[in-house]
């Protein structure tokens, strides 16, 4: 039985020889490629391959050059003597070698709508394993879905559960950090833990060869450190994009104050060569502070001036994000920025629940049944122009500290605004095998 280090060093032989193999597995991680997606990944063709009779391939679905976009990452893999030069990133694994095998298995872990190369091989999907809501696009493949904080609480559970797998010290670093950097080390108050992330922590904390403050606190620190990131390489390194009819938007994760990051040095520009490189109609920016031991969230919205939609359409979506009550979102004023920028006081709530209600807001201009009218804006059409168009110009966490007066002040939003309706809560699939 091969080690994980003797594993992940024959991944580059196994991916020459793919063509020849009978029977093939490949766990493949979601786009966003961050440690969670990773540590699932790793984990589970680890034990797949364990299992003997299967060429078992992890896929991480992001270049080999964004790497050093995710610092938390690298230095995880460096202390755990995990060569990236060995792993597979998207590109690496073509398609014409997956056609030669003779026998094709899929598991998707922390997503389980299929991208990239998995949406070109559906019928070999075999399961997937995910903490999200159940999401349009999803096939009818045994589904895991429990709404856990970090996916790898989820994998790292049904390897802790199989007598046949002993898990070294390596695999259990590589989850145990996952959790705890998507928890905040398991703090109640940031409310993304739950019972069965601290459980699962628990039982591979004896496991790991780093303690688990220690592991939290450097991750945290090289996760936050963006000194040495460009502004274009912080927008892509955790990005998402979506399209609703007509509409494009895309969804940063910033690991930073927005009301000090737009202050950058050529922000705006970089702003509009991020969004028109990707023909996108709006941005979010969503940002996260963990310094100084207080979580603070902001978003922000850009609309390029060379969009297709009427200029107001990202104060139509910041409206709808201050009338959706859970996010208690205040509009911030005094910025130089273009856009709307709001201060989230639920820090609780991430990208993964701005991103229903936003989709939802665009679903319903799509079905031709916009939300009432104190969720538009004054005035402007919302939806995209026509060429020969005539546009006119969970418990919330304590609220954070006031600003300093050089910082952006919130605006009160309007009273008592109306809640969005949230897409339909999923029903979790099957339960997991043991």
């Amino acid at each position: 039985m091969a080690t994980f280090q003797e594993f992940v060093e024959s991944l580059p032989a196994s991916l020459s020889a793919l063509g020849e193999a009978s029977v093939v597995h490949v766990t493949v991680g979601n786009e966003a490629c961050d440690l969670d997606s990773m540590a699932c990944a790793l984990a589970h063709a680890h034990y797949l391959a364990r299992q003997g009779g299967v060429v078992s391939v992890p896929l991480f679905q992001c270049p080999r050059a964004e790497l050093p976009l995710r610092p938390e990452v690298e230095w995880l893999f460096q202390e755990l003597s995990i060569d990236a030069a060995d792993l597979v990133f998207s590109g690496e694994l073509q398609r014409e070698r997956l056609e030669e095998v003779g026998q094709l298995s899929i598991t998707l872990v922390d997503h389980h709508v299929p991208t990239g190369l998995a949406a070109e091989f559906t019928s070999a999907i075999v399961e997937a394993v995910d903490h999200r809501k159940l999401q349009e696009g999803a096939g009818g493949w045994p589904t895991v879905l429990e709404p856990v904080g970090s996916c790898s609480s989820l994998v790292a559970e049904r390897l802790l559960d199989e007598p046949s797998y002993a898990m070294e010290a390596t695999v259990a670093t590589l989850l145990l950090g996952a959790i705890v950097l998507d928890t905040v080390n398991l703090r109640p108050s940031e409310g993304k833990v739950t019972a069965k992330d601290t459980a699962v922590a628990e039982r591979l904390a004896p496991l790991a060869s780093i303690g688990q403050d220690q592991l939290f606190q450097q991750l945290s620190s090289a996760r936050f450190d963006i000194r040495g990131l460009s502004t274009a390489q912080l927008l892509q390194r955790d990005y998402k994009q979506v399209s609703v009819g007509p509409h494009r938007l895309g969804f940063s994760s910033v690991t930073a104050l927005l009301s000090d990051f737009l202050q950058r040095e050529g922000v705006s520009e970089d702003l509009a060569r991020f969004s028109l490189s990707r023909d996108l109609h709006a941005l979010v920016l969503v940002g996260i502070d963990l310094q100084a031991g207080q979580t603070r969230r902001q978003i922000a919205l850009y609309q390029n001036s060379q969009s297709e939609v009427p200029p107001e359409f990202v104060d139509s979506l910041a409206t709808v994000l201050e009338a959706s009550g859970e996010l208690e979102c205040e509009r911030l004023s005094g910025s130089e920025f273009e856009g709307p920028l709001l201060e989230q006081r639920n820090t609780a709530l991430s990208r993964k629940h701005i991103l229903p209600i936003i989709m939802e807001f665009l679903e319903s201009l799509e079905r031709g049944s916009p939300p009432s009218p104190e969720q538009q804006p004054p005035e402007g059409p919302l939806s995209p122009r026509s060429p020969d168009s005539q546009v006119s110009d969970h418990s919330p966490s304590p609220a954070p500290q006031q600003p300093a007066s050089d910082t952006p002040t919130p605006q009160p939003a309007a009273s008592s605004p109306p809640q969005l309706p949230h897409l339909p809560e999923s029903s979790p699939g099957p339960p997991s095998p043991s």
